[in-house]
């Protein structure tokens, strides 16, 4: 089965084509001329890919008989971009040309990524019920971009799903990211300024989306849909971090708690509830978390 994905080389992109190829999918890679490859390493030749910014987009559709379509690519997701228009209609034109094209080209499947950020701020689990009441432009052009999908893939008759994904961490996450800093401060006992960090998340371990997706691969039986990825934990921001230090066996004062002030509009309490998406393609087997902290402080020493 021949896959074509975008944003191979991100964090998540980068484990997904990891774990579709050595299950023995042929992978077509949509990138950047300029795309850094540092999560890639060893893994170059083990895939086609196609610089879209030196050839149409189409081409990889015309030279390749392509069966799924995964988009994980998504521009702008740092917080100092996701308040950009210009930048988050630039990905709905891009999925739109995506989804386009594989209706021209007749693809059985697309998954599209999704945001928890589409829900806007609830003080309680979300399942996907829940009316999305999206802030600023990141999640207005994700949900936006679901509608999209949506009646396009219904008016061909394409499998189509979009997965709303909550808090994924692991290994080789962007440098800027929260436990990527925390983590670097602490190895070299330098504290880190941080906000109070009283925020509820749903953390999902890496290997455990790349598995949840796999299980939509697998399905045979069209159950096209919006879905949850999220694990229905919620993980205290704090408690987190001190785990972290914990295990680092370093001083917690080093974490500076308080000396930031939260951002306007922050959410507090962002969980899903992964019920539809277990009911539909099993149950998440989840690593726990002490165990996955392990192995992403092990990648940093």
């Amino acid at each position: 089965m021949r896959v074509l994905l975008t944003g191979a080389t991100g964090f998540l992109g980068s484990h997904l084509l990891k774990a579709l190829v050595s299950k023995g999918y042929e992978v077509v890679v949509l990138k950047r001329s300029t795309s850094d490859m540092w999560r890639l390493k060893g893994f170059e030749n083990a895939f086609k890919s196609y610089d879209i910014d030196r050839v149409p987009l189409q081409t990889a559709f015309e030279e390749q008989p392509i069966d799924i379509v995964i988009h994980t690519a998504w521009a702008g997701v740092a917080s100092t971009d996701r308040g950009n228009w210009e930048i988050q209609m630039e990905n709905f034109y891009f999925s739109k040309k995506l989804i386009d094209l594989s209706v021209l080209f007749n693809i059985k499947k697309i998954i599209c990524l999704g945001s928890q950020a589409e829900y806007g701020n609830y003080n309680e689990k979300v399942n996907e019920d829940f009316l999305p009441t999206p802030i600023g432009a990141y999640a207005s052009v994700k949900l936006f971009t679901s509608h999209y999908l949506r009646n396009i893939a219904q008016e061909h008759h394409i499998s189509w799903y979009w997965i709303r994904v909550f808090s994924i961490i692991g290994e080789n996450e962007t440098q800027s990211w929260l436990l990527s800093q925390v983590i670097k401060s602490l190895l070299v006992n330098n504290s880190i300024e941080l906000t109070e960090g009283e925020q509820f998340y749903d953390y999902m371990y890496v290997a455990d989306f790349v598995a949840a997706i796999e299980k939509i691969l697998n399905k045979h039986r069209d159950d096209s849909g919006v879905y949850n990825l999220c694990t229905g934990i919620p993980i205290k921001i704090k408690d987190l971090l001190c785990l972290i230090a914990d295990k680092l066996g370093k001083d917690k004062q080093l974490l500076k708690f308080g000396a930031i002030a939260y951002r306007p509009n922050q959410n507090m309490f962002m969980v899903g509830n992964p019920h539809k998406f277990e009911k539909t393609f099993g149950i998440h087997n989840l690593q726990p978390l002490s165990i996955i902290i392990d192995k992403i402080i092990n990648s940093y020493i």
